[in-house]
């Protein structure tokens, strides 16, 4: 709960104040490229360092220490509304300059894509974060029937190495990689290719080629998932996408579709089989693709 208040709060701040056309790209990549996947590097490295020695207690104190700490930026650095009209030499802000206002219907159109396309997004990759220590136990789980150790199923000592690799590595190559791509290759041509490589990697998942493969590909997964939250990060606070007015709306929208996504996908790698989560996976992948051409107001 408190990470969605805390994720509201972000959204609402930059939504209001930063989305402008000259610093959006660079907001969009110092926020998810590097500060949000560094988060989940953290966690991640943590637990293959030190969840073995201190128990889960202590590990999700140290895990939750960082969310402290953008409060305590955001009260120290506040600055008063009222500074944000000062009109400063060379400089276009976005509140003096409101791009034009939409029609309701397509404001309504655009946000309804907007908050499916981040939904989608947040669904393949949240669900991975759950999903590969599944995998992972029922693989655990064939080997303790065979040797019959206690409690062998759980995930433990190394295997934390390989969540590091794909919540942490795989996150944050994919975000370096999909800033630069974003420029140069068409939103239908990129989220297409990006998408159809997601679903190649689920598709191969399913025929359960053994863990260190199934593994390889939730990582490429992980990295697809990672290109595309590039586009969601620059979507987010796009004003001339939403119109100014609809804009504070249009961004909340996709966070709730995101948070509706990441409980969905979550759910589904806790209380069903593995395999039945990549078979919803792969067909949210199929959605993902027919609404990238359903957006072409992004080409």
């Amino acid at each position: 709960m408190g990470c969605g208040l805390n994720s509201s709060l972000i959204g609402v701040l930059c939504a209001k104040n930063l989305s402008s056309k000259d610093i959006l790209p660079k907001f969009s990549f110092l926020h998810a490229s590097l500060a949000y996947t560094l988060g989940g590097t953290w966690a991640s490295l943590l637990g293959w360092l030190l969840l073995d020695y201190l128990g889960w207690r202590i590990f999700v104190l140290l895990t939750s220490i960082p969310i402290f700490i953008p409060p305590i930026f955001i009260l120290h650095c506040y600055t008063k509304p009222e500074a944000y009209r000062e009109i400063e030499s060379g400089s276009d802000p976005i509140l003096e300059t409101p791009s034009e206002e939409l029609p309701g219907r397509i404001f309504s159109l655009r946000a309804l894509k907007a908050s499916l396309f981040m939904g989608f997004n947040i669904c393949i990759g949240y669900g991975s974060i759950l999903l590969l220590p599944a995998i992972i136990k029922e693989h655990n789980l064939e080997a303790e029937l065979e040797t019959l150790e206690n409690c062998g199923e759980v995930v433990h000592g190394h295997q934390y190495l390989i969540l590091t690799g794909m919540n942490g590595l795989a996150n944050v190559l994919g975000r370096l990689i999909g800033y630069p791509l974003t420029s140069r290759l068409s939103f239908a041509v990129l989220q297409s290719l990006v998408m159809l490589g997601a679903g190649i990697s689920y598709g191969v998942i399913l025929t359960k080629p053994g863990l260190l493969v199934e593994s390889a590909m939730m990582g490429i997964g992980k990295l697809c998932y990672s290109i595309q939250g590039v586009e969601n990060s620059i979507l987010l606070y796009d004003v001339e996408y939403f119109g100014y007015s609809g804009l504070s709306l249009g961004s909340a929208l996709m966070y709730l579709s995101g948070q509706i996504g990441a409980v969905l996908s979550t759910s589904l790698a806790v209380f069903t089989q593995s395999q039945y989560a990549v078979l919803v996976t792969l067909v949210v992948i199929v959605l993902q693709i027919v609404l990238i051409q359903c957006m072409k107001e992004r080409n």
